[in-house]
């Protein structure tokens, strides 16, 4: 309880000690100005260019007294301007709501005389919510921001751009063309696609190193206020968008897709910020300059909704952003609606503007923050380490004042989902193992899950050197991924046009076909010391000593003879059905694994789209072995899928022809050297048709001793209680599959109702040297632990009865 008090005390306190070191000014204007800021940028002369949400563009010159400040109007008849780039003296671009605009002072009298259309080729509804923010793109051409609209606004009868029925559905909703997109303006005038899945980007920014960057509303789809690193081709979260986006128009209305295949999808924020360190996000600022005091480099973002503005410490973990928030300012000084932050060319002061949008009592305008040179007492960065966190503070402390009692550590998750919003789920309090050094101080907990939101929570009567007491004493760590432990065979990929091939420590390892064949194989494959592991027929022919039989045993390969009759095995039958690539959703090179994740469809022999599936695969390896993990969600988008009982499925892999139990000299396998086992200690071809938890094909490739695993996770659906039923060859075919018929002693069919998802988990060990080297049985043991890829909490989607289509909806 004492904790407790200390903490709001804190909380209390915390104005004079972060105001001190950066002390705020009003700056003043007319009183026939509303002062809602939408845009601030400086030129190169120290002229300060302020969009107004109401439709100027007014212009100063900042001096030493606020109260003085004179203000000019350069562009005026705007609507509705949120986004503003300066080009140079006299030029700016503007993103408005209904179009791209170019502004320019031909004869530099400071009043603008030239407007310029640059693009209107985005949808907009009329919606109030339909707000646009701009950013450069390095290369003469720029990012805009396209809000989604509101429910709680009406639209017009005549929108302009394409109108989508399925995208006017929802909470916020996107009824026209590329609405909660960003976007791109090229140099050359041409508007494309980037990214989608915003509910409202309030803002958006480009980071020296070429990384962008948007906030979002907390709302429907948004537990808490994420930031976003925004890449190109990206699912952000608010599924309205995705009715724009072509590879996913044949799935239906994108906010009843599966849950988890939503998930999948999502590229997850770099940051959640907490409801109780911000209500909706303005626009993110980047600091670049060291006269601001210690937090160079990092990142601030102004509360819309509130009186604060927080700072962001981002670092690079596993390939992916993510970091931790604090807050920076949290003061009743601050007016409300904060969106914009500019930086003079001092780098001391940033200028801050506001707009309450209607959403707060009005007291938008702008503020002068200027920091004095005296250093506050904050934390200054945390990091996350293997097995907790690292904590800089911005200053030294009293010595032996801070160990394990004066920090607290909680974590909690965040649902996602068609909700406004979401409390905090699946809470826990952690233990505090160990605090060890003495500046940065390595913070050792109980338990690292990824997927989850750490809070750490300091004693507020922490002390510096100085005497002074901790500015704010809550911290807080979005934790996506978790560090991956150093090896000397990282893994790397290389993308290419029509797949991606993977290197693990410098020698090939695998590559990922997407589209030259009629599914997305795993092909060729070569274990350590350079041996071919697999099959080249019939992706390739004519080597010597191989088979040409079961032309539909593509390597490393996925299929079923029967998904609600249509063949997905045989796939050089007339009647076969495809499964097509349609998105690299993710991939990133990693320090001891590389990851690809995709989304494919399932269509029938006439083209229709019955299904699709998400897949996860991870490559990696040491000296003695390599390992593919695949991770596959089947999503029953469509229709019901009914996986029907059939022995030929699921997951097959056609090994090296070394590695078959029996020749067949007329097919020109004269010589074999294969060897099988199972788990259940069962050997040979007696393999097929039994249920263990892996099986091991081994023996001599080309002279050197060498081996395939296979393993089935524990997770996957079998009888209770029972093992995977395993489809194993004498002649090379491996295949796990959780559909094989009841009477040959498998699993029988299963059906994935529409909505509804199944996932499937499998893990490939090509190790080199002779069995008894390869240790599989413990390898399984160790990957019998592993939980997978993390999902996030969601509701069953209870659906949205209103169509939204009436005239009277409208």
């Amino acid at each position: 309880m004492k904790f407790f008090i200390l903490v709001i005390l804190s909380l209390a306190s915390s104005l004079s000690a972060s105001v001190s070191s950066y002390p705020i000014e009003n700056i003043n204007f007319p009183d026939d100005m509303p002062p809602e800021i939408g845009g601030l940028a400086f030129d190169q002369n120290g002229n300060l260019y302020a969009c107004l949400r109401r439709g100027d563009v007014v212009i100063t010159k900042p001096g030493n007294n606020p109260n003085l400040t004179q203000w000019k109007v350069f562009a005026t008849g705007l609507h509705n301007p949120m986004g503003m780039l300066l080009v140079g003296p006299g030029h700016i671009i503007v993103s408005q709501m209904a179009e791209l605009t170019e502004i320019i002072d031909t004869d530099m009298d400071g009043i603008a005389d030239r407007y310029n259309n640059l693009s209107t080729d985005f949808g907009i509804s009329g919606n109030y919510h339909e707000t646009n923010a701009i950013c450069r793109d390095g290369n003469g051409g720029f990012y805009i921001a396209l809000g989604t609209a509101s429910h709680n606004g009406p639209t017009f009868f005549s929108p302009r751009g394409e109108y989508s029925k399925d995208g006017r559905r929802g909470r916020n909703f996107s009824s026209n063309q590329l609405r909660g997109w960003v976007v791109h303006y090229d140099k050359n005038g041409k508007l494309s696609p980037f990214a989608s899945g915003f509910r409202m980007h309030n803002g958006i920014t480009r980071s020296p190193d070429g990384e962008i960057w948007c906030g979002d509303n907390q709302g429907d789809w948004r537990g808490g206020s994420p930031i976003y690193n925004v890449r190109p081709g990206s699912f952000n979260g608010h599924p309205s968008s995705l009715v724009w986006d072509n590879d996913l128009k044949n799935f239906g209305t994108p906010i009843f897709l599966p849950r988890k295949m939503l998930d999948d999808l999502h590229n997850q924020p770099s940051v959640q910020l907490t409801r109780k360190s911000m209500n909706s996000c303005g626009e993110p600022f980047i600091i670049q300059s060291k006269n601001f005091g210690p937090f160079n480099g990092q990142m601030l973002v102004p509360d819309e909704n509130g009186r604060r503005i927080n700072r962001i410490m981002m670092e690079k973990v596993d390939g992916a952003w993510q970091g931790a928030s604090a807050l920076f300012l949290n003061t009743k000084q601050l007016r409300a609606g904060g969106v914009r932050i500019a930086m003079d060319d001092t780098g001391k002061t940033i200028y801050y503007g506001s707009t309450t949008r209607g959403w707060q009592s009005p007291d938008e305008g702008l503020q002068r923050i200027t920091y004095n040179g005296k250093i506050p007492f904050h934390v200054q960065n945390l990091k996350l380490t293997t097995k907790g966190f690292k904590l800089w503070f911005t200053k030294p402390i009293k010595k032996k004042s801070f160990d394990s009692k004066k920090i607290k550590i909680r974590s909690f998750r965040y649902e996602y989902g068609y909700r406004y919003g979401s409390s905090e789920k699946d809470k826990k309090e952690h233990q505090i193992v160990a605090v060890n050094g003495t500046g940065p101080f390595e913070i050792i907990i109980d338990e690292l899950v990824a997927g989850r939101i750490y809070m750490i929570e300091i004693n507020p009567e922490l002390t510096s050197e100085d005497n002074q007491k901790i500015h704010d004493p809550f911290v807080q760590y979005t934790v996506n991924r978790l560090k991956r432990p150093e090896t000397k065979f990282p893994a790397k990929l290389n993308l290419q046009e029509d797949g991606i091939e993977v290197s693990v420590g410098g020698e090939f390892f695998a590559k990922y076909n997407f589209s030259k064949f009629s599914q997305p194989i795993i092909w060729p494959v070569q274990g350590p010391g350079n041996i071919r592991m697999l099959r080249d027929y019939p992706l390739k022919n004519g080597t010597e000593g191989e088979a040409n039989d079961h032309p539909h045993h593509r390597a490393i390969f996925i299929g079923h003879q029967g998904v609600s009759g249509v063949n997905y095995w045989h796939n050089q039958n007339k009647n076969a059905g495809v499964v097509e690539h349609l998105k690299l959703i993710e991939s990133r090179s990693g320090e001891d694994r590389a990851i690809i994740k995709t989304l494919n469809a399932w269509k029938d022999n006439e083209g229709k789209t019955i299904g699709a599936d998400t897949r996860t695969i991870s490559f990696g390896g040491d000296a003695a072995a390599r390992f593919i993990d695949l991770e596959i969600n089947i999503h029953a988008t469509n229709q019901d899928l009914v996986f029907e009982e059939f022995k030929d499925g699921f997951v097959g892999i056609r090994t090296h022809p070394d590695l078959r139990l029996n020749p067949n000299p007329k097919h020109g396998v004269k010589e074999v050297f294969g060897k099988a086992r199972n788990s259940e200690g069962i050997e040979g071809k007696s393999i097929w048709g039994k249920r263990a938890d892996w099986v091991h094909y081994h023996g001599k490739i080309e002279g050197k001793d060498a081996g395939i695993g296979f393993f089935s996770h524990p997770s996957n659906i079998t009888k209770k209680g029972e093992k995977s039923w395993w489809h194993a060859r004498d002649y090379g075919l491996i295949s796990a599959n959780p559909f094989a018929p009841v009477k040959i002693g498998g699993d029988g069919e299963h059906k994935i109702e529409k909505g509804q998802t199944l996932t499937l988990r499998y893990r490939f060990i090509f190790h080199k040297g002779p069995a008894k080297d390869a240790k599989i049985g413990q390898m399984f043991t160790e990957y019998a632990k592993d939980d997978g890829h993390p999902t996030s909490l969601m509701p069953d989607h209870p659906g949205y009865p209103e169509d939204y289509l009436s005239q009277k909806k409208k």
